[in-house]
Parts: structure tokens; C-alpha cells; sequence
């Protein structure tokens, strides 16, 4: 059997790996919120309740502060402007994510 790029993996940096991974991860729990009854939780209206989702959802408020802006407001299910004001109010805390650790 020829080995081509789609039946072999390690042409995957270790850095997409654990892109693809976390992808992964966000659309499990997207598609597990919209299986619920009523199509998922409440969606929060304001950046406390979006950094009270996050710090409840496996990726943390990192995901808040790194992903980009869509992503995270599809994730908690409001408007980027929400997201952005979240943003704004952890860095008001004083909770930010350095250059060396925010994700590719």
C-alpha cells in the first residue's frame, strides 16, 4: 500500500496536533450543548456571566482571552461585542495571558 498524506499522520506538527485537539474539543462540547433539551444552557448576556461560562468550560478563560473573536462568542452562545467586553474585564482584573503562552 502507498503511503500518501491522508494515512499518514506524521506530517502533523506537534503544534497543529494540539491545534486540531482543541478544535476537536470545542466542537464536542458545542455539538453536546445544542443535543441538550432547548438546544443548550441559557446563553449568557453580559461579560461576567461569558467569564463565569468560561471558567466552567475545559479550556478556561483562555479560551475567552486567545481564541478568536467568533469562536468564542459562538462557544458562549453571544455577540462578539460580549466577548470583547469579557476580555475587557479580565484584563481590568488583571488576568492576561502572556505572548509565550497564548495558543498558535
Amino acid at each position: 500500500m502507498e503511503t500518501t498524506r491522508e494515512n499518514d499522520a506524521t506530517w502533523l506538527t506537534p503544534d497543529l496536533r494540539d491545534l486540531l485537539e482543541r478544535s476537536r474539543l470545542v466542537l464536542h462540547e458545542y455539538t453536546r450543548l445544542l443535543e441538550r433539551p432547548g438546544g443548550g444552557p441559557p446563553a449568557p448576556t453580559d461579560a461576567a456571566s461569558v467569564i463565569r461560562a468560561a471558567e466552567a468550560h475545559p479550556l478556561g478563560v483562555k479560551l475567552v482571552l486567545c481564541a478568536p473573536l467568533e469562536t468564542a462568542a459562538i462557544t458562549f452562545g453571544v455577540h462578539p461585542d460580549v466577548v470583547e467586553a469579557a476580555r475587557a474585564l479580565l484584563e481590568a482584573r488583571g488576568i492576561r495571558i502572556d505572548a509565550a503562552d497564548r495558543e498558535p
